[in-house]
């Protein structure tokens, strides 16, 4: 339940990151092996604008973690059931495990619920486009549907061959 508490989110956010402090062993093993050289105070160094972008990010964490409602409600909108219901599926499935099986509370692991969340925003969005739309613009839709139909309908009359 550590994915609850904002104080709590942005630190495991700051320890993905790579807080620490590596020995003269450590240091000298990334240097020969890897070449690869470093401070031994890791958070001594400024954060990149990707590190300060994904610090900055803990709101959206929490749009993560409910996830599995934001299916559900997806669910009951989409025009598609069956593919919400198997997002909401996923994302259930997703969450369990990595807050069940997870020995903390780790942002990383809730990376691949996060296209399951935008899935199912996107299925939110799309009903609340359509819900927008005026009603005349949905029968022109409509109409220019049918227009198109009865087109192709004379074209493939007119490539038939006649008895």
């Amino acid at each position: 339940m550590g994915y609850w508490g904002i104080a709590s989110i942005q630190s495991y956010a700051r320890e993905d990151l790579g807080y620490g402090k590596l020995t003269d062993e450590q240091v000298k093993v990334l240097a020969e092996k890897f070449r690869f050289t470093t401070v031994k105070l890791l958070p001594a160094q400024p954060y990149s604008l990707l590190q300060q972008c994904f610090l900055a990010a803990w709101p959206y964490y929490f749009i993560v973690v409910v996830s599995p409602l934001v299916c559900a409600f997806g669910t009951w909108l989409s025009r598609n059931r069956a593919f919400a219901l198997l997002l909401f599926i996923h994302a259930s499935i997703l969450m369990v495990v990595v807050t069940a099986l997870s020995p903390q509370a780790c942002i990383r692991y809730l990376q691949p619920v996060s296209v399951v969340t935008l899935l199912s925003i996107a299925i939110c969005v799309d009903w609340l486009t359509r819900r927008g739309r005026p009603a005349a613009m949905q029968s022109a839709s409509g109409f220019c549907h049918a227009q198109a139909t009865q087109l192709r309908a004379r074209k493939d009359s007119n490539l038939r061959p006649t008895d």
